[in-house]
């Protein structure tokens, strides 16, 4: 049942291995459950589960370099913005902070909507 659902997955939807083995963790998580609550009274069929080979891997992803944040602050600080989506100059540092937090400390985009502007203690 499991393995055909993983195929299914990838054959009618395009998944890639790394969506494939969130979602053989995902229902893994549920037979678990399903045991503990004594909704099931076999082993969980997940784990011996295989990925179906033809699912691609994935792509090489591109990290943004030094120079690229360097220029992205530098256009924050510089660019002459449309009225409608003018950033004020005393809003400007903030919004490259925000930038180079994510970009240096390597936060993810959650990560970054969860950082809060009185945790980083009058750096700002």
């Amino acid at each position: 049942m499991s393995e055909r659902s993983l195929a299914e997955l990838h054959r009618s939807h395009g998944h890639g291995r790394e969506m494939l083995k969130k979602s053989k963790a995902i229902l893994s998580g549920i037979f678990t459950l399903a045991r503990n609550l004594g909704a099931l009274n076999q082993p969980n069929p997940i784990p011996g589960t295989m990925i179906p080979k033809k699912a691609a891997g994935s792509s090489d992803l591109h990290a943004t370099g030094p120079d690229e944040v360097a220029a992205i602050l530098d256009a924050l600080e510089n660019a002459k913005l449309e009225d409608d989506k003018k950033v004020s100059r005393e809003h400007r540092p903030k919004a490259r902070a925000a930038v180079a937090l994510q970009c240096f400390a390597g936060l993810r985009p959650g990560e970054a909507r969860g950082a809060r502007w009185d945790c980083l203690h009058g750096l700002v």
